[in-house]
């Protein structure tokens, strides 16, 4: 984004809710420590500890939920979905996995609406549905855009009439001038 640009409108979300964070530490200090008293048997006392697993595929294992699964938490916590309606379009960036403009030459319409991110999305984050994408923080509201290609963007946000109003103005400033 150009530093001289006009920012209409700015939104940042991030996963915060307490019911996920619960699910999710409790999730992997079940994992860990499970296979860390197992990953002991098995490597410093050699002994077998109900199914058979070598020293490698221990290692491994232990790496993944040592390393790969706290990473993956982090950056979990560390993401954050902003929301900029500028001069040249709605940005969305859901950090730090993406990154992605419309201009407003490619908005056929927007509009504020409802949904249920389980039932209609699969879920919160960065989905993929037939006919569109949608990036959902928390919620259950937000602004659908109907792109010209007749594709649809979901974009979830806590203040969806804001957004849609930012959008109204920008798209209208910039037939305008």
């Amino acid at each position: 984004m150009r530093t001289d640009e006009t920012v209409y409108y700015r939104e940042v979300q991030r996963f915060r809710q307490i019911w996920l964070w619960t699910i999710v530490i409790a999730i992997d200090i079940l994992m860990v420590s499970t296979f860390s008293y197992d990953f002991y048997q098995r490597i410093f006392l050699g002994r077998t500890v109900d199914e058979p697993m070598s020293a490698a595929e221990a290692w491994i294992t232990w790496m993944l939920l040592g390393i790969v699964l706290p990473f993956l938490i982090t950056a979990l916590f560390l993401s954050k979905l902003v929301v900029e309606v500028t001069e040249q379009g709605v940005s969305i960036r859901y950090f730090p996995f993406v990154r992605r403009r419309i201009p407003y030459t490619g908005i056929a319409s927007h509009e504020v609406c409802q949904f249920s991110p389980f039932w209609d999305f699969g879920g919160w984050g960065i989905r993929w549905f037939p006919g569109g994408w949608a990036y959902i923080v928390s919620g259950n509201r937000g602004v659908k855009l109907r792109l010209n290609d007749n594709k649809l963007l979901i974009i979830g946000s806590h203040h969806p009439e804001k957004l849609a109003e930012a959008i109204a103005e920008a798209m209208g400033d910039r037939r305008d001038g």
